[in-house]
């Protein structure tokens, strides 16, 4: 039996298309499925593990946030930046570098 694929002016759409209702369109790549999915109040309780995992993303952000307007570190970040760039682990761009230190740096404080 044939499958018969429309071609609609609007191919999918994805995400929240409407400030009035809570209905939000999903596109799955991988199995090339549209669906809609309505939106609702979280009914498990926050674990532990979730709490610790906010916690450290909330630091960490501060951390990069005032590490990059810190002028005394600005042209030091840049060329560890440009140091590791081009390495085969290094990272691409100076954000992820920042979260790539900053993370180690709480993680050690942390550990």
């Amino acid at each position: 039996m044939g499958l018969v694929h429309f071609l609609d002016p609007v191919d999918y759409i994805s995400g929240k298309i409407s400030k009035k209702f809570r209905t939000i369109y999903n596109y799955r790549k991988l199995s090339d499925r549209r669906y809609t999915q309505v939106r609702g109040v979280r009914t498990t309780p926050v674990t532990a593990d979730e709490i610790l995992t906010r916690n450290r993303f909330t630091a960490i952000s501060k951390a990069i946030k005032t590490r990059r307007h810190d002028l005394t570190k600005i042209a030091a970040d840049q060329a560890a930046f440009f140091a590791q760039r081009n390495e085969p682990n290094g990272k691409r761009t100076m954000q992820a570098w920042y979260w790539m230190v900053e993370g180690d740096a709480y993680d050690q404080a942390h550990s």
